[in-house]
């Protein structure tokens, strides 16, 4: 993998997680981070306030609570790492043998509870047996033509 794309995914990991961290000071009034330039932390504070910032992070948030069709909440449990991040967590594994993971593996592992082994979300568990099945179905289909 190229080095310059795992620094860049790293360091936007990075930058989201800082982000979070400072909007968070700055709702409960608390003081410019140490190490921010003064003009930044305002540039933050600024974008922060304004009526569109606001209005997209509630659109987001509903839609993450949204119902689905009565289906529930979306539920996940890749925590707070991106789609791209956790796809290179699985393409570096050992048992992978330096091989991307298709997107199939890539949601079952992101839906996957670690624990009870479940997918938890039901739109998630639909397609994922869907998606699954026709996969099985056409690799079937591929060795009997051969």
């Amino acid at each position: 993998m190229e080095i310059l794309t795992v620094f860049n995914l790293q360091a936007k990991k990075q930058d989201t997680s800082n982000i979070t961290k400072w909007k968070k000071k700055w709702r409960l009034k608390k003081d410019k981070p140490l190490g921010l330039n003064q003009d930044v932390w305002d540039g933050f504070q600024a974008y922060w306030q304004l009526d569109a910032t606001a209005n997209i992070a509630s659109n987001n948030s509903l839609n993450r609570k949204s119902k689905r069709g009565g289906k529930g909440e979306a539920v996940h449990n890749g925590g707070a790492k991106t789609r791209e991040q956790r796809e290179i967590e699985m393409w570096k594994t050992a048992e992978r043998g330096g091989v991307r993971p298709d997107w199939l593996d890539l949601m079952r592992d992101m839906h996957t509870n670690k624990q009870t082994g479940e997918v938890q979300d039901p739109v998630a568990r639909e397609l994922l047996a869907t998606l699954t099945k026709l996969k099985e179905d056409k690799e079937a289909e591929l060795q009997q033509s051969q």
